[in-house]
């Protein structure tokens, strides 16, 4: 192995180090960070979904219990009731209507009735011991004393009648008018009522918690001392904690003042963007296995021939030549300075190169003198002369044939001939051209020209443009059947980044996409009639002036008109 081979792999593998320290920081802030930020607007929207679900799921048991204190049966069998407590046939009608209306919506487990004056009345089915205390309590005495409205308690666990333990929640609301004042009391099954909720947020979340407004869990139960975590956590009045678990979401009901907490660990949010990462990880790891084997090959396939031919040919510069370039250096570099003088070898190939283009810019100049003055066209421009003059149309006479002079005395400019001409002199030259069509086709044609004075005064290849505008009267609006030419053709002259755009569009009859591109890359059949004959002729030009430094791009479509435009290099 050279020297010059081993500095180059010391110089490869520190650069890829770096490299790989850089994108690790770099997919950190780039790739990472923003894919967590999405997984987690994810979460949070659908905690936001199920948050909308819950206030929906309370605010209908509020309406359900005005539904219940607004029907005429309850208030007319209350008013009955307190006037005659005692008497058990009013008392069991009044819960004979209540325990209808506990099937009027589901998870509703039973329903009471409380006047200031007299025992409150249950719904037939017996309540738990746990649901009558809860008539005794602190929360429903706070319901008591209110003027109006009602509250939700603090979730607690009742037994059924099955002996089975089921989560309950209650709702009491006072209601009063000139005749009654009563409290009506909904227990609620907070399973069957809320489950689909409940099931929802345990699919999404790995953790969810529902809170009083008193930052207490709502049903009570504290699982391993984490009331105490939580209630840290609504302290802080944030909606959104990220930690080094997880994220916590923290939000309110938007009418209820119960706290929802949900948490997502890290490992599930990234497991929702671990396949990204994967295939990132895949792609990368292939390209730096890839490109570090593909640079050590280079390496060596470079360095090794570098090395040979730095002693033969500077063996041969020195035979031929005296100048001599010494650069300080212990690799192979060094040795290559001794070859300098091969630029010499370069200049002259340069120089053949310059003859040979010269050469080929001598024979366009002959080509172009030979294409530009299309006999046809002269032939049919006299044609219409003698045809105007036979009409006495003495003034058109004089314009077609000044038109054609101008033409003609453009054309045949032999004393100062150029390659190049203005996009003024383009223009100009163009018009006249037109003007003699319009004569011989009629005025059914439209030339819009979209050419600034800012590009007026650049030069293009000469003849560069009405080929194509030709190509437009008679490829792309003539019709032909009738031979009539009619529509409008668009000429745009711009200058970008130091390249001239010409773009040539007609409204014609087009072409397919397929033929479209075979013009475009030069596949056409020149044999037949059509738009090839011309484009050839100016690819052929612009390879002359241009080499590969030109682009000529045509889209079309049936009925829609063709579009021709070709970018080229400025002209100093």
């Amino acid at each position: 192995m050279s020297r010059l081979q081993k500095k180059a792999i010391r110089m490869v593998i520190w650069m890829y180090l770096a490299v790989l320290v850089l994108g690790a920081f770099s997919s950190y802030l780039i790739i990472l960070r923003p894919l967590k930020s999405e997984a987690v607007q994810r979460y949070k929207n659908q905690n936001e979904y199920m948050l909308e679900e819950m206030d929906s799921g309370l605010k209908i048991i509020e309406e359900y219990a005005n539904y219940i204190a607004y029907s005429k049966d309850v208030q007319q069998e209350v008013k009955m009731y307190e006037q005659a407590p005692e008497n058990g046939d009013l008392r069991y009608e009044l819960s004979s209507t209540l325990n209808s209306l506990c099937y009027v919506k589901s998870g509703v487990r039973g329903i009471a009735v409380h006047s200031s004056s007299v025992p409150p009345v249950y719904s037939l089915i017996p309540p738990s011991e746990e649901e009558k205390e809860l008539l005794s309590g602190e929360w429903y005495e706070s319901v008591r004393e209110r003027e109006s409205g009602g509250g939700f308690s603090k979730g607690f666990y009742a037994r059924r009648a099955d002996g089975k333990m089921v989560k309950v929640l209650a709702y009491g609301k006072n209601f009063k008018n000139y005749e009654l004042d009563f409290t009506v009391v909904i227990f609620l099954d907070y399973t069957e009522l809320f489950g689909k909720i409940e099931r929802f947020r345990s699919r999404e979340f790995e953790k969810t918690y529902w809170m009083t407004p008193q930052k207490e869990l709502l049903f009570g139960e504290d699982i391993q001392g984490e009331e105490t975590q939580l209630q840290e956590l609504v302290n802080t009045g944030r909606e959104f904690i990220d930690t080094s678990e997880g994220v916590y979401f923290i939000s309110r009901l938007y009418q209820y003042p119960y706290i929802s907490i949900a948490f997502i660990s890290d490992n599930t949010l990234y497991h929702v963007f671990s396949e990204y990462i994967r295939m990132i990880l895949i792609f990368f790891g292939a390209f730096f296995a890839a490109s570090l084997a593909g640079i050590l090959l280079m390496i060596r396939k470079i360095t090794r021939p570098v090395f040979t031919l730095s002693q033969v040919m500077a063996e041969a510069v020195r035979q031929d030549l005296n100048v001599r370039l010494t650069i300080d250096s212990d690799d192979e570099i060094g040795d290559l300075s001794k070859i300098f003088n091969q630029m010499i070898v370069d200049l002259k190939n340069y120089v053949g190169k310059l003859v040979e283009k010269e050469k080929q810019e001598q024979e366009m100049r002959f080509g172009l003198l030979a294409s530009q003055v299309d006999p046809h066209f002269v032939c049919n421009t006299l044609n219409t002369v003698n045809y105007l003059a036979k009409q006495k149309r003495n003034e058109d006479v004089v314009i077609v044939s000044t038109a054609l002079s101008n033409i003609l005395r453009d054309r045949l400019r032999l004393k100062d001939f150029q390659i190049y001409d203005t996009v003024r002199q383009e223009v100009f030259t163009v018009r006249h051209y037109l003007q003699i069509q319009e004569y011989r086709y009629g005025s059914k044609v439209c030339v819009h020209w979209l050419v600034s004075e800012d590009v007026m005064g650049c030069e293009v290849p000469k003849n560069l443009i009405q080929p194509l505008i030709e190509n437009s009267l008679f490829h792309g609006l003539a019709d032909e059947d009738t031979g009539e030419i009619a529509g409008n053709i668009y000429v745009s002259i711009t200058e970008k980044e130091n390249r001239i755009l010409v773009e040539v569009r007609d409204d014609g009859r087009g072409m397919s996409t397929e033929k479209a591109k075979q013009l475009e890359v030069g596949r056409e059949n020149t044999s037949a009639k059509g738009r090839g004959i011309g484009l050839s002729g100016i690819r052929e030009r612009l390879g002359l002036l241009y080499g590969e430094n030109y682009q000529l791009h045509i889209s079309s479509s049936e009925g829609q008109g063709t579009s021709v435009i070709i970018e080229m290099e400025r002209m100093p």
